[in-house]
């Protein structure tokens, strides 16, 4: 039996979540033992519907959506393969399948930057947006994005130009094009990098998926740059993904009277960096990507690594960061991916309040240096700022 079937057995069901799946695989061991579980209320967390979808054994529907990815040219990676992007793997509820169609590239080797921004966007910004990644590119950058309009499809078609690799992270199944209009965009992507999913083939756009996929979008990425967005937009969303997985977050000037910028000031204060030059980014992330611009890239419809004869279990693979702060499950999310110095803030704090100042003898650790790091942990809704600059766990 292909080892790809459990997978998509398993997130096939209707009411399974990546954090379900997370729980499942853990308690018993590979997606192989999922499948062949006998009692699954042992696992601890799930409903009783849930329970009765897994002791539903038919690979069916495993069976119909993997046709249909092969009859797609397209690929079905699952989290335990060699395939699956190492980025992905530690961010917060990961897909435990990519369905992937166009060229796949050695994911590790990539230096990849995503672009996004407001659907309705300025001359300015579009302008922008393919200067900032036509330069990325020739500088050996992979430029990911949601290909949505505006900003998002600037920056892709912008990469392609270029003569560069460009992934497109979609909220619909991988053969659903949207927008309709995006459809040459998307034919252009296929042959110039790839489209992404963590939606079986098929699955049309919903306005859920859209924050979903943002998730991706960030995590894939070393760093995240707006280059237009209105308050309350999508990117914003991206944005603060971007900080809750450690990325960096960069953000373009734009006019102070223009409401599609309104959101660039909210993302500057989230602790973005301003940048017009896109050499800018690549110094502030160590240096240009060499490496990347020489990765190999083999279409989907080739036969990927072969991880059927003996797939890695699931606990062999790389493991989020062990959390610092024992409170509560919800609260465990808010102290992943913290810098070492945000994680001795909050060690420190949690003991009791405490000032800056306080802080800054408890740690030995001059305040001008605590504080961005106080500012993030605000930002990630870690800490709780007090009267007189005091701080407390939220």
């Amino acid at each position: 039996m292909e080892h790809i079937l459990y997978w998509l057995w398993l997130t096939l069901k209707n009411r399974m979540t990546p954090l379900k799946a997370e729980r499942l695989i853990e308690h018993f061991g590979s997606v192989e033992g999922v499948y062949n579980a006998a009692d699954y209320s042992e696992a601890g967390g799930l409903d009783i519907k849930l329970i009765a979808e897994l002791a539903d054994k038919r690979l069916t529907d495993a069976i119909k959506i993997n046709e249909r990815v092969n009859e797609l040219g397209a690929a079905a990676v699952p989290i335990d393969s060699p395939d699956y992007p190492d980025a992905l793997r530690n961010i917060p509820k990961p897909p435990h399948v990519l369905y992937i169609r166009g060229m796949i590239p050695n994911w590790n080797s990539l230096f990849m930057i995503s672009v996004v921004g407001t659907r309705k966007c300025s001359q300015y910004g579009k302008t922008v947006t393919r200067d900032l990644c036509a330069n990325l590119v020739n500088n050996g950058v992979t430029i990911v994005s949601g290909m949505a309009d505006g900003i998002d499809s600037a920056a892709a078609w912008a990469a392609i130009d270029a003569g560069g690799k460009t992934i497109a992270v979609l909220g619909s199944g991988i053969d659903v094009i949207y927008p309709r209009t995006n459809a040459s965009l998307y034919n252009e992507i296929c042959r110039n990098g790839c489209v992404i999913s963590e939606y079986p083939p098929g699955s049309p756009p919903s306005r859920w998926k859209f924050p979903q996929r943002n998730r991706i979008i960030a995590g894939l990425s070393k760093g995240v740059l707006v280059t237009e967005a209105a308050e309350g937009s999508g990117s914003l969303i991206t944005a603060r993904e971007a900080l809750n997985v450690g990325r960096r977050l960069y953000a373009v000037p734009g006019g102070v009277f223009h409401e599609s910028y309104d959101g660039e000031t909210t993302v500057i204060q989230r602790k973005a960096k301003l940048i017009n030059r896109a050499e800018y980014i690549i110094d502030d992330l160590g240096g240009a990507p060499h490496e990347s611009a020489q990765t190999e890239w083999r279409s989907t419809a080739d036969k990927l690594t072969d991880i059927t004869a003996a797939p890695p279990k699931r606990s062999a693979l790389p493991r989020t960061e062990t959390k610092i702060v024992q409170k509560s499950a919800k609260a465990d999310e808010k102290y992943k991916n913290l810098s070492d110095i945000e994680r001795k803030i909050v060690t420190a704090i949690e003991k009791k309040g405490m000032s800056a100042d306080e802080l800054s003898r408890e740690l030995n650790t001059p305040v001008f240096r605590l504080n961005a790091a106080l500012t993030m942990l605000e930002l990630k809704s870690v800490l709780k700022r007090l009267p007189g600059n005091r701080f407390e766990i939220k």
